[in-house]
């Protein structure tokens, strides 16, 4: 999914360098690409948080948005 449209849908300003979908820039800010099997993988940046719940094939299969207050 691209930034601009998680930013549209939050109204989450996100500060980001260099990507343009939001799976890139939770991998940068991580600083590693998670492997298959990973679980409970958590970020939080410009009042969201992020929580990775299936990885497959060094794909994102499922991810839970929240906006921080």
């Amino acid at each position: 999914m691209r930034l601009s449209d998680i930013e549209d849908a939050t109204g989450v300003a996100i500060t980001a360098e260099d990507c343009e979908t939001f799976i890139g820039f939770v991998f940068q800010k991580l600083g590693i690409v998670p492997k298959d099997g990973d679980v409970n993988i958590e970020l939080e940046v410009d009042n969201l948080r992020t929580t990775i719940d299936k990885i497959k094939e060094h794909r994102v299969e499922h991810a839970v948005l929240e906006i921080l207050k």
